[in-house]
Formats: C-alpha cells, sequence, structure tokens
C-alpha cells in the first residue's frame, strides 16, 4: 500500500500498522472472529517506490499477484492442453 505520509490520517494508519495498533477491535463479522496479530512476526515491511510516469493510453491488469507464467502458445505444445 502507498501512503503518504504528509498526510496525518496516512500517517496514523502507518504507525499503527507499524506498531500493530488498533482503535476498535477488528473483526471478521462475529465477535468470536477477532482478528489480531503479532508486531513481531507481523510481516510489516517497508518498500522504496519510484513515482511512474504518466500513461498515455489505457491499459488492462490481468493479475495482481505474481505468478510464473511459461510461454505455452498452441504452436510450440501442439495440443490444446
Amino acid at each position: 500500500m502507498m501512503l503518504d505520509t504528509a498526510n496525518e490520517n496516512h500517517q496514523k494508519l502507518y504507525q499503527y500498522l507499524k506498531e500493530g495498533k488498533a482503535e476498535f477491535l477488528p473483526y471478521f463479522g462475529k465477535n468470536e472472529f477477532a482478528a489480531w496479530w503479532e508486531v513481531e512476526n507481523s510481516g510489516f515491511k517497508e518498500y522504496e517506490f519510484e513515482k511512474a510516469e504518466e500513461l498515455k493510453e489505457s491499459f488492462k491488469i490481468k493479475t495482481v499477484f505474481k505468478k510464473n507464467v511459461k510461454n505455452t502458445s498452441k504452436s510450440k505444445r501442439g495440443s490444446n492442453f
């Protein structure tokens, strides 16, 4: 998630995520399914980003998940499987 740390709300969210804090007990629809995390093992990671160039044409996103995809064109495989 990219946060603008100059924004007060973004800065607060960043600190809460990093320190494992919450203003309200997060839950998944029922009180017996409370969500919590341990700060030591939270997996919280920081990444550096550079601003991307503005795109001049539209595009479609197929997935947001990293996948290892092999080239499986029909001409190379010889079958539809």
